[in-house]
């Protein structure tokens, strides 16, 4: 089934050459209003191109969204991602590896804005799009299904399942995401033992909090946790946590302040985690799968994107 406004973009594309540019927006990402973002993006196009086209605001499921994307990216040289960093994993999993991609950090964290080292605001951000260059980075393949850009298993899923419910009741956006956070460690989340393999050689990481697979340095808000992963080195980047519950709150305040230096760090091309207990596997702040064992590979070069 197609995303509602394909046919629009039809009509405004029907007989022309492709475009340079797209942009594809997530109408639930974020705090900002449909029209805010309307705003946002009408400055935008306008420092892009005269024909840039709007697509997904009217997508009413995430199904009808990648429908969207996916038929956006048809008609254009560069799809730009309005949205978080969700949006842009769903965009990434919906579209060919050969679409070039941008991205408009619309979300809240945002983790990806920091790793591609974006401006702070929307017309800076679309005048190093307009002037950028394609850049080919890696992506971690999970299971031989998903691609992403960043991954976990433990806490972070906790996290985003109390986040979730607290966002029912009105709390969203970083308030959310911090109350959420300090309950899981302080008082709700239960370490499980965790067996690692890295290129074969494996470890056992007793009473992890949180296993993280990655290729930014980034969780969202700009916490640097990772700040040894990079996006182009053919490498996946783990850090294994199980500190005490003082020493986790000392990573996210040196996280937020600079950068971590806590947990047992590795990088390799596979990674295959086994765990004692059941655990959510996330990637970009989306629950993917409740199991035992994980596995992962760095798919190099597969991403490509524009700044």
């Amino acid at each position: 089934m197609k995303a509602r406004g394909v046919a629009t973009l039809l009509s405004v594309v029907n007989g022309k050459s492709q475009m340079k540019y797209g942009i594809i927006v997530n109408p639930v990402s974020g705090k900002l209003s449909i029209d805010s973002k309307m705003r946002k993006l009408k400055k935008v196009s306008s420092i892009l191109s005269n024909d840039c086209v709007i697509g997904g605001l009217d997508a009413e499921s995430k199904e009808q969204f990648c429908d969207c994307a996916r038929d956006l990216a048809e008609k254009v040289a560069v799809l730009i991602i309005a949205g978080g960093d969700g949006t842009t994993s769903d965009v990434i999993n919906a579209v060919d590896s050969e679409v070039v991609l941008s991205y408009l950090p619309f979300g809240s964290g945002c983790a990806l804005r920091y790793a591609l080292n974006m401006p702070f605001t929307i017309t800076k951000i679309a005048e190093q799009i307009r002037d950028g260059k394609e850049h080919s980075l890696d992506l971690i393949l999970c299971d031989n299904e998903r691609k992403a850009f960043m991954a976990s298993i433990g806490l972070e899923a906790a996290i985003l399942q109390e986040r979730g419910d607290l966002q029912k009741f009105g709390i969203k956006g970083a308030p959310a995401y911090a109350i959420a956070t300090i309950h899981q460690i302080l008082i709700d989340y239960k370490r499980v033992d965790t067996t690692i393999a890295v290129d074969g050689e494996a470890f056992i990481v007793p009473d992890a909090l949180t296993t993280i697979i990655t290729k930014i340095p980034y969780y969202g808000y700009k916490m640097n946790i990772v700040p040894k992963a990079r996006f182009d080195d053919g490498n996946l980047h783990l850090l294994a946590i199980n500190v005490s519950r003082t020493k986790s709150i000392y990573i996210l305040v040196g996280s937020f302040l600079g950068q971590n230096s806590i947990g047992k760090y590795r990088k390799g091309q596979t990674i295959n985690i086994t765990t004692k207990e059941e655990r959510n596997l996330q990637t970009e702040g989306n629950l993917l799968r409740k199991g035992t064992e994980f596995k992962f590979e760095v798919l190099p070069g597969t991403l490509k994107m524009r700044y």
